[in-house]
């Protein structure tokens, strides 16, 4: 007796509901969409991978030729004077908990002096320093600023100690900017690896060099 032949399932994709098609259910246009979508993305990650390598290569290229073991800002040029390499490492800084706690102690005092009508100017000053940009952020350069203020009651002091205290360097992001320039008469122009500025190739045959 022959035993049956037992059907190959059937190849599926996955829609937007989690939901597994045989592919014979799905649109042409469909399956056209899907493959041009992943070729797309394996696309940038594959020159999202090139470019970390690249960051990584160029850092590791500064810190040998500054050999000083810091991570500040830095800047050299080639022996003509026609490249400039520039490292901009900014560190955010931000506040803790704490930071709560002072705005408090600031609130009593103003409090205080609001209803005793007194330092009215200053009062403006301490408010102003707590009002948010356009962006909905504070200013941490105006807050500490109040620092600087010659004010001797006793919430205040203690405020600002806890505004000193609440700082704290967060990792920030480091910038490289390669610049060059064709001779000694013309500005220096970056490169800027920004893809909303990079113009396409002349050739742009569509899926050229990509692996299907």
């Amino acid at each position: 007796m022959t035993t049956p032949a037992i059907p190959k399932p059937s190849k599926t994709m996955v829609d937007t509901l989690g939901r597994e098609i045989p592919v014979e259910y799905v649109d042409d246009f469909d399956k056209k969409r899907d493959k041009t979508a992943r070729r797309i993305l394996a696309r940038h990650q594959k020159a999202e991978a090139y470019l970390a390598n690249v960051k990584a290569q160029t850092l590791a290229d500064i810190a040998a030729l500054r050999g000083d073991g810091k991570t500040g800002n830095f800047q050299f040029q080639s022996f003509d004077g026609l490249i400039r390499i520039r490292l901009d490492a900014r560190t955010a800084v931000e506040f803790d908990h704490r930071f709560q706690e002072a705005q408090t102690l600031i609130n009593e005092y103003l409090d205080e002096i609001t209803k005793a009508s007194a330092l009215p100017d200053i009062a403006a000053i301490i408010k102003a320093a707590f009002q948010p940009s356009t962006g909905g952020l504070l200013s941490r350069t105006k807050i500490l600023g109040l620092t600087r203020l010659a004010i001797k009651h006793e919430k205040w002091i203690r405020a600002m100690d806890l505004l000193r205290a609440s700082q704290f360097a967060k990792s920030g992001r480091t910038y490289v900017y390669v610049e060059t320039k064709p001779d000694h008469d013309t500005d220096f122009e970056t490169i800027l690896l920004d893809f909303a500025t990079i113009q396409p190739a002349d050739d742009e045959r569509p899926g050229k060099g990509d692996a299907e």
